[in-house]
């Protein structure tokens, strides 16, 4: 799934629950909860390390950096909370590069080994899924948002 995602469903969490010491985990632990649902993905299918790859990647940091700008400023008594939340989100698949570096028979190497395994409905295709889990999440916020300041 695009990190755009993760850290929107991370602040969501975090503009729910509001307590850092449960945000962190409860955000952490959703990131493998979307991965399980289909969505975008299999960089081997446009070519690993392409322009086309690290274009998508570029595209998708500059998205979530500005998203979690924006949701930060919509609530910035909770700007803190609301970064742990969406970073939380996003770092297991920040962490990947280690990968390379780990023994398969490690702690951290069968942690790579269960993330590749859920990974299962991962596909160029799943670009439909990430549009509308989008638009789900935006809307989520938007109404927590309103909601809130009333």
């Amino acid at each position: 799934m695009l990190a755009l995602n993760h850290a929107l469903f991370g602040s969501i969490i975090a503009v729910t629950l509001k307590q850092p010491a449960i945000v962190v985990p409860a955000a952490a632990a959703s990131h493998f909860a979307l991965d399980v649902l289909p969505h975008f993905g299999n960089a081997d299918s446009f070519g690993r390390f392409s322009k086309s790859y690290y274009r998508v990647i570029k595209a998708d940091a500059s998205a979530t950096i500005a998203t979690g700008i924006c949701i930060m400023a919509l609530w910035p008594q909770m700007a803190i909370i609301i970064f742990l939340g969406g970073f939380s989100a996003v770092v297991p698949d920040l962490i990947w590069p280690l990968a390379i570096h780990t023994s398969p028979k490690s702690l951290l190497g069968k942690y790579f080994r269960i993330h590749k395994a859920i990974q299962l409905s991962e596909t160029p295709k799943g670009i439909i899924f990430e549009i509308v889990w989008l638009g789900v999440f935006v809307s989520a916020l938007i109404s927590i948002y309103f909601s809130t300041t009333r």
